[in-house]
């Protein structure tokens, strides 16, 4: 499922997919696609309502 709206001039996308779903559709491995959004995470463009992120 993904859905999508604007807060307080915000985009918020909602993807109910894991990091290895994500990484398959993109061809890529588990692991790359991991560090790539954590690394967007600590560098704020993105944030995670994952408690394990």
């Amino acid at each position: 499922m993904v859905s999508l709206w604007m807060t307080d001039g915000s985009i918020e996308i909602t993807i109910d997919l894991s990091v290895e779903q994500i990484a398959r559709l993109v061809g890529s491995t588990r692991q790359t696609v991991s560090m790539l959004l954590n690394d967007l995470v600590r560098e704020e463009p993105i944030s995670s309502n994952d408690p394990a992120a």
